[in-house]
């Protein structure tokens, strides 16, 4: 019989190979050349280890289902709180714009015509809220829109009613919104 030299605490030991136990075995054999054995890792985690993951997945998932759910919340909460009008009225210099009659005449022609061949780009642009402006009382406005788009329309009412007129004929027609919000356009002085 062919025997293998088996290491035995430092000594070597003629003798018939031994079965493989495990650690000891592996032990053993790790020092003879030529015959390193690789660690020993099990193809299936213990049922201890699984039950593990699955209540740490659990919680993750639901933890993740809170965090995706208050990320919505805050979006939508943040896209109604700054669901305003774009700045471009805010910049206007107000005061210039009503010392030049040839302006506000060319921005009434603006929002009284239906095509946009007489506009601006300031004056399309409030000609494409404007609807919106009349049927809301300016809702969507910031403090600064407000004041000079009721500025505006305050003085086009004092200086030019019959413009004005035709202004509220065209986007309230049955004067529902003359009669809803005619205390709030009192305080900047239109009159209908």
């Amino acid at each position: 019989m062919w025997s293998w030299p088996v290491v035995n605490e430092g000594a070597v030991v003629s003798g018939v190979r031994p079965p493989l136990s495990p650690p000891a075995a592996t032990e053993r054999y790790a020092a003879t050349p030529g015959h390193a054995r690789p660690a020993y890792k099990p193809r299936h985690p213990s049922l201890r280890h699984s039950r593990q993951q699955v209540a740490h997945s659990t919680d993750t998932t639901s933890m993740n289902r809170h965090v995706a759910l208050l990320l919505c919340a805050s979006l939508a909460l943040i896209a109604a709180a700054e669901e305003k009008y774009p700045a471009t009225f805010d910049s206007l210099d107000l005061k210039e714009l009503l010392s030049d009659e040839t302006r506000v005449q060319d921005a009434m022609r603006c929002l009284l015509e239906e095509g946009d061949s007489a506009c601006r780009p300031a004056g399309k642009a409030l000609k494409e809220v404007l609807p919106e402006i009349v049927r809301t009382d300016c809702a969507k406005c910031t403090e600064t829109q407000h004041k000079k788009i009721g500025g505006f329309y305050g003085e086009i009412s004092r200086r030019h009613p019959d413009l004005m007129k035709k202004l509220l004929d065209k986007y309230d027609p049955s004067g529902e919104y003359r009669k809803k919000y005619a205390k709030s356009w009192a305080e900047y002085s239109i009159h209908h």
